[in-house]
């Protein structure tokens, strides 16, 4: 457990340095691309239209738990075989870096900021479309505000709080069941996603609540020290 606690460090400490370079160049071997690889090629084949809604919400429920519990069993394989070996951590710490993303984000969310205490609209338009889908063309400056914020805790919360939560108490099987639970529910349309999106909506419970508490109690802390400077 102490090892496992201690690999998660450092790839959070990784991510704060370095951010996601590889998962943004699209790199096949990528933890993150490969189980929406694995998860997008068993949602094309299974997810069909002629199928009834109840028979769509059997194959997704099936699908969803069968690829989670395939990833968490390998998860599990791997920290038990790091136990014997311990160059295996390197794996797991390969895993663990590409499965938590917290820099993107903040980056991101500094840009926006900047923008906004300058008035730079396209600018503060281009860092937003990091963030978020959301078209800001009729948006202001304290509508991107907001959005931004909003965006920012969703973001925080999906690629860092819950990673991170779920490999600190379940080690890299978590971690990998919970990005297949996500990546499921985002392929799977209708019947066929509603298993997994119900099945997300329960595993961020917990990390959405975590993220908007970090995020009041960091706004609350700088407008503190703004103050007093």
């Amino acid at each position: 457990m102490a090892d496992s606690l201690f690999v998660l460090l450092a790839a959070v400490f990784i991510d704060a340095y370095t951010g996601a370079p590889l998962w943004r160049r699209g790199w096949r071997r990528h933890p993150l691309i490969a189980i929406e690889r694995i998860a997008d090629g068993c949602v094309a084949r299974l997810d069909r239209a002629e199928r009834g809604r109840r028979a769509l919400r059997v194959r997704g429920a099936v699908t969803v738990v069968a690829l989670a519990a395939a990833a968490g069993a390998a998860g599990v394989a791997l920290e038990a075989a790091a136990g014997a070996w311990p160059a295996l951590w390197a794996v797991a710490l390969f895993v663990l870096a590409g499965t938590v993303d917290q820099r993107e984000s903040a980056d991101a969310a500094d840009r926006l900021g900047r923008a906004l205490a300058v008035h730079d609209a396209e600018e503060a338009h281009a860092a937003l479309a990091r963030l978020s889908t959301r078209d800001p063309v009729h948006l202001d400056s304290h509508g991107m505000a907001r959005v931004g914020v909003e965006a920012l805790m969703r973001r925080l919360s999906r690629r860092w709080t819950a990673p991170v939560l779920y490999a600190a108490f379940g080690g890299v099987g978590a971690v990998a069941a919970y990005w297949v639970i996500d990546r499921v529910a985002v392929a799977g349309g209708g019947a066929f996603g509603a298993p997994s999106r119900a099945l997300r909506r329960a595993a961020r419970w917990l990390p959405d609540r975590l993220a908007g508490l970090a995020l009041a109690a960091a706004a609350t802390l700088a407008g503190g020290l703004s103050k007093g400077a």
